[in-house]
């Protein structure tokens, strides 16, 4: 019941607010509710890890539609339309039921890694609409054991090169502790996501990338490198489950951030400098033992904090005064 109140409420607000993207990812839906084709201001849909099997064609009447994310559905139907986000694995079963110009994302794990490299590296050449890929897990849990990135894996990457209208690019959840160097050849990259891998560093091209996200959940960073500063346009940053134990001196000054996550990084303290980051919309923190603020400010979020640092910052004013 929960999860269709959840539907409803979505499609509810889309439709009162004419967004043009709707998010029905992981609702265990079986078929796309039909009140979906009547919101003709969208543009993003999601519907993956749902049980989709198959998707109408009159999806595709909605005038604005440009993408729609499958990832995770046991699609056995696919239609030969434009703007298709799909995995590896479907990729693979439904290969003769789609021009490759209609594929936008596609998200090869290990399982359809293990199709040869040599076949991934040619088919993502005739992928020319290609925007999104991921290598490895869609969905990344804290601690597990990763697979080792093989040859095949190696190959699909060394391939990256000439991918060169990619903006999202994901590799997630193998034991790879050396970022690939293919990577720096994405120079339209707007969001990178390098989770799960077990880096203790980061090499100094990253940043002359011009990003707008960057994920690196679970790895073993214990500090952020300098060159974070040239991050002149990024608005999501992601550090959680890494061993920090206090917050990145070169975070504040990525001015134009709206989200920051540090769950799990063993941090103490929320400098006042936090206040630095005006843009900022969403700080999470959780998992963390903060202990200034107290317990009771933190827990309470982003403005709480805000407010407690600057009535901080008043009070030691006031005593350099007197």
């Amino acid at each position: 019941m929960a999860l269709l109140d959840t539907v409803a409420r979505r499609i509810r607000e889309a439709r009162e607010t004419r967004a043009t993207t709707l998010h029905l990812d992981h609702l265990d839906l079986f078929d796309i509710p039909e009140e979906v084709f009547a919101l003709p201001s969208l543009e993003v849909l999601g519907l993956s890890s749902n049980h989709l099997e198959t998707i109408p064609e009159m999806l595709w009447d909605l005038p604005h539609l440009r993408r729609v994310m499958l990832y995770g559905n046991p699609l056995a139907l696919l239609p030969n339309r434009p703007g298709l986000e799909i995995d590896g694995v479907t990729y693979v079963h439904l290969r003769t039921q789609f021009a490759p110009e209609n594929i936008v994302g596609l998200s090869i794990n290990a399982e359809a890694s293990h199709k040869k490299g040599e076949f991934w590296a040619a088919e993502l050449k005739t992928l020319k609409n290609l925007r999104d890929l991921t290598i490895g897990k869609w969905s990344i849990t804290i601690g597990d054991n990763h697979p080792k990135a093989g040859p095949d894996v190696r190959r699909i990457l060394a391939s990256l090169a000439e991918l060169n209208l990619l903006e999202d690019f994901g590799l997630r959840g193998w034991q790879m502790p050396v970022v690939p160097a293919p990577i720096k050849k994405l120079e339209r990259l707007k969001s990178l996501d390098l989770s799960g891998l077990g880096l203790k560093s980061l090499p100094d091209w990253i940043g002359r990338l011009d990003l707008g996200s960057l994920g690196l959940i679970d790895n073993k960073l214990s500090t952020v490198p300098g060159f974070f500063r040239n991050f002149v346009h990024l608005n999501s940053l992601n550090l959680s489950w890494n061993p920090l134990n206090r917050v990145p001196e070169v975070v504040f000054s990525l001015v134009t951030l709206k989200y920051l996550s540090l769950r799990n990084c063993g941090i103490r303290e929320i400098p006042a400098d936090i206040l630095r980051l005006t843009h900022l919309m969403e700080l999470d923190v959780n998992g963390n033992e903060i202990e200034s603020p107290p317990e009771e400010v933190a827990n309470q979020g982003l403005e709480a904090i805000r407010n407690y640092c600057i009535k901080k910052l008043e009070r030691l004013k006031s005593l350099d005064l007197s």
